[in-house]
């Protein structure tokens, strides 16, 4: 199922490295797949080993470069969509009750603020009343002082 050119697989870093050199060109095949993998686990294998120096044949950039890039390859060859069949329903019932509590607890979340607004409102209320009746009170208190 060739795809055509690979801007993927043509990544600049990856051109630097010799090992991981696929031209611009290059038609993404099950054999570029399968190469591409081959190529991701030895280099993956190859950051464990050290040359007389100490130093590593190969660095975890150049592992990661290998692995995106064999990823790039499946993800071409595959259209983009190389989950097996059985994926997406699998997480969606991995995922259901979180999804459940999200909307629990939005629910919650809503019916915290109707509380908020109820209280906000009974608050209004009181403090109304009790401004009334202070002035009820200086009322009172204005016609017992003055004589008839």
């Amino acid at each position: 199922m060739p795809l055509g050119p690979s801007p993927q697989l043509a990544h600049p870093a990856a051109q630097s490295m010799e090992q991981l050199h696929t031209p611009a060109s290059a038609v993404v095949t099950a054999e570029t797949v399968c190469r591409e993998q081959k190529r991701a686990r030895k280099m993956l294998e190859g950051t464990d080993i050290l040359d007389t120096h100490g130093n590593r044949i190969v660095t975890e950039a150049e592992a990661g470069h290998a692995v995106l890039r064999s990823g790039a390859a499946t993800m071409e060859y595959g259209g983009g969509d190389v989950a097996p069949p059985w994926f997406a329903p699998a997480m969606d019932t991995a995922l259901h009750p979180l999804r459940t509590n999200i909307q629990e607890m939005r629910t919650n979340i809503q019916e915290i603020r109707t509380d908020i607004q109820e209280i906000g409102r009974i608050l209004s209320s009181v403090t109304a009343a009790t401004a009334n009746r202070k002035i009820e009170s200086k009322n009172m208190l204005v016609s017992w002082s003055v004589p008839p």
